[in-house]
């Protein structure tokens, strides 16, 4: 049983109010966005968990359809932004039961994502072809399908480097806004490392192939590989480029929070004690990071900002029963909950997108009021947030 994260009753009433800001502001809703980062898919998850918690009917009905008319054009085919995220977002609520939907989501078509899966070469969990396997693989595709994974584990092998010992390859990213792009190695949970080792441990669960484990094993001996000196006050670089490892932060897309995630769930698959020690070591010493200016947490969003730390370490409370993690979860919930500071937010809210860029209004789950909406929610009920498997959390 999922196990609340609040206890102070101030900070309860808060939340409580908070949700209902966050849900009255959805009657704004305009947009034309179906993603699951920052569309509809979020807002009708949101709106399915909040019914629940209140014990009001489900008003999202129009919403969902919406959903389903998305197939018959659509922009992308990424978890992010297209229809992988979509498909994830329509299983889970009719998993959980929020809807039992007349069109039957497992005779979809899913060898129009063949030549996607083939042809990426960034690996990328948000916007690549490793999101669009993660989809496939929480849904339980048929397996005639099977030849998606494997297609998927060819663009591995297309792209990694030829290392004996670790399973590595580079990718493009900016490191800063008027730079070109450059390649190196990511670290990060939303697009680098971390999301593979989760992801190739669940298709291991599914198919227990000696291929898989041992990219599992290549995969977690790179990642550990390098680690910061002793001296730093993290562990893991975000990126790495040309060997100079850039500097860490405190977030659910980047940082230690995600790599140790990645550690412990791989460790306690495979009953690695001591990894399993290690990844708690890094959460716990991150426990006592509660400067949100200093380690800059730069919105209250769940990809960079206070609510992604603070579910994590709620996640983590529930897996280990540890009660620092809960103290630290229920402390990044108040810083949560200070920062809707914005009169002309979303319920008090505003998106970072970069430096030297305008704060923005976001509804969606990754990046807007719809996924710190669910988190409050796990924060102050014993509903489970089933939902936070989109974030490789569960």
């Amino acid at each position: 049983m999922w196990k609340k994260i609040i206890k102070n009753e101030t900070l309860v009433i808060k939340a409580e109010r908070k949700l209902k800001e966050i849900s009255q502001s959805f009657n704004n809703y305009n947009e034309t966005d179906c993603s699951l980062f920052l569309g509809q898919a979020g807002f009708v998850l949101f709106k399915a968990y909040y019914s629940k918690h209140n014990e009001h009917p489900n008003n999202s009905k129009a919403y969902v359809q919406e959903l389903f008319d998305y197939f018959e054009n659509p922009d992308d085919l990424n978890f992010s932004f297209g229809i992988a995220g979509i498909l994830h977002a329509l299983h889970h609520l009719e998993k959980e039961d929020f809807f039992d939907f007349d069109d039957n989501i497992s005779d979809f078509d899913y060898s129009i994502f063949y030549e996607y899966i083939s042809n990426d070469r960034s690996l990328d969990f948000l916007h690549g072809n490793t999101g669009v396997v993660f989809s496939l693989l929480e849904q339980k595709i048929d397996s005639k399908y099977d030849y998606l994974f494997d297609a998927w584990l060819a663009s591995i092998d297309k792209i990694q480097e030829n290392d004996p010992d670790f399973l590595k390859w580079k990718v493009g990213f900016t490191l800063s806004k008027d730079e070109k792009p450059i390649e190196g190695y990511s670290f990060g949970l939303a697009h680098g490392v971390p999301s593979i080792i989760i992801i190739l441990l669940k298709l291991f669960d599914r198919k227990k192939e000696f291929k898989l484990l041992k990219y599992l094993r290549k995969s977690i001996d790179f990642l550990l590989s390098v680690q910061y000196e002793s001296s730093s006050d993290f562990y893991f670089p975000t990126q790495m480029v040309n060997d100079v490892k850039t500097e860490s932060n405190l977030a659910w897309c980047y940082g230690d929070l995600g790599v140790a995630m990645s550690i412990y769930l791989y460790a306690k698959y495979f009953d690695k004690r001591e990894l399993v020690d290690f990844a708690l070591e890094i959460f716990t010493k991150h426990s006592s990071k509660r400067d949100f200016l200093t380690y800059t947490v730069v919105d209250a969003s769940i990809c960079r900002g206070s609510v992604g730390i603070a579910h994590i370490y709620a996640r983590m409370y529930n897996y280990t029963n540890i009660e620092l993690y809960r103290e630290t979860a229920e402390y990044w919930y108040g810083i949560t909950l200070e920062k809707a500071e914005y009169l002309d937010g979303i319920a008090g809210y505003k998106q970072f997108h970069g430096k030297d860029v305008p704060l923005v209004n976001e509804f969606g789950l990754f990046e807007g009021v719809a996924g710190i909406g669910l988190s409050l929610i796990s924060a102050i009920s014993n509903i489970e947030p089933k939902w936070d498997n989109t974030l490789l959390l569960s």
